[in-house]
């Protein structure tokens, strides 16, 4: 159990929570891989945490990264999520605490 709340909090720390795209910051100028920027990242984490927040399990589990694949099969993310996800429903609020590769 332990192991997968690790793996969900790298998960969802990588997924950059936020409310909304914020102006540029100091962030947006990391080197990131040619063709990525902070604004991609932001709206791909924006729309896999809405999967979750509306229960989509499944589909965020297969636009997970690899690594929480390898050590976390489906069937045992998608009774974590239904156990301890759902009953929080979804965020209210969410804000952006960091951004990096």
């Amino acid at each position: 159990m332990k192991k997968f709340f690790v793996i969900c909090a790298f998960a969802v720390i990588s997924a950059v929570v936020f409310t909304g795209c914020p102006k540029e910051t100091k962030e947006d100028k990391v080197d990131l891989p040619k063709g990525i920027s902070a604004k991609d990242i932001r709206a791909v984490s924006a729309a896999w945490l809405e999967k979750l927040d509306k229960g989509w399990y499944s589909q965020a589990y297969d636009e997970t990264a690899k690594i929480l694949k390898n050590n976390l099969k489906e069937d045992q993310w998608l009774t974590n999520m239904t156990t301890y996800r759902k009953p929080l429903e979804a965020a209210k609020k969410r804000t952006e605490i960091n951004i990096f590769y």
